[in-house]
């Protein structure tokens, strides 16, 4: 399982949960609605596959993607989360919104090809929590200047592997490499 980084605890069962375009996202609550529109976001623009989004304390049903907040791991801080896929049901739980988008972010890594159904993510119980509070990347843009679309692709390379720290060394004793149009 090529997770990144690697979770806490992790347990690989027997099977396979069928991404088709059957498969309806849950969310159980505002929080979890947040992080079930930029997952469906992500698997629309990723692997071109559009999933309906349902706002809804019923989370019955095969073949569903079900996001809950307000209980999440014990110990593991706000940005702990669980993530559970079995060949009928996927369930993300976390404590915040946080949470639910660093499982958000482990799902999209989890996506594998299928030869059935086309994408599929095998069955697996992951219990996650950083172990560090300040996971991070520093780009000196100093001395080079750097087009927004490289910062926003960077940005969204940080949030894949669930980093939470973007540091931006924009000056040194020589002067500031920011593009003005005026000057």
């Amino acid at each position: 399982i090529g997770l990144v980084p690697r979770p806490a605890e992790l347990r690989i069962g027997e099977g396979l949960f069928p991404l088709t375009a059957r498969t309806r996202i849950v969310a159980t609550s505002a929080e979890a609605a947040s992080a079930a529109a930029l997952l469906a976001h992500w698997l629309a623009d990723e692997l071109r596959l559009a999933l309906p989004v349902e706002r809804t304390v019923e989370e019955n049903g095969a073949n569903t993607i079900v996001l809950r907040s307000g209980a999440g791991p014990s110990g593991g801080g706000e940005a702990a989360y669980s993530l559970h896929i079995s060949p009928q049901r996927v369930q993300i739980q976390a404590a915040t919104q946080n949470g639910l988008v660093y499982g958000c972010q482990s799902l999209r890594q989890l996506v594998m090809p299928d030869a059935d159904h086309g994408w599929a993510l095998p069955a697996i119980e992951i219990g996650d929590r950083p172990r560090l509070s300040w996971r991070g990347l520093m780009l000196d843009c100093s001395r080079t200047f750097l087009p927004t679309a490289y910062l926003k692709r960077m940005i969204e390379l940080l949030s894949y592997h669930k980093l939470n720290v973007l540091h931006l060394h924009l000056t040194d004793d020589q002067g500031w490499r920011i593009q003005i149009h005026r000057y």
